[in-house]
């Protein structure tokens, strides 16, 4: 687990993202860093507080998650 944080820190923080804005544009730059940091607590991430992500049972729904992505996208 600590590897993948690790990597997800790089990532996010790393050369790379940098990069990826005069290579890919900023729809696509902005779409990775939401998907890196979809589940990170505090406002900023692709859901906020993270209640969205919840139906009333509690499971995690994918469903919002493709939603967030393609409004994104779209957007």
């Amino acid at each position: 687990m600590l590897a993948a944080l690790g990597i997800k820190e790089k990532l996010v923080n790393g050369d790379s993202m940098a990069q990826l804005p005069s290579l890919m544009g900023r729809t696509y730059t902005g779409v990775v860093l939401a998907c890196l940091t979809c589940l990170d607590a505090g406002v900023g991430n692709m859901f906020d507080d993270g209640q969205e992500m919840y139906d009333e049972n509690g499971i995690v729904v994918g469903v919002r998650f493709t939603e967030k992505i393609l409004e994104r996208l779209e957007g």
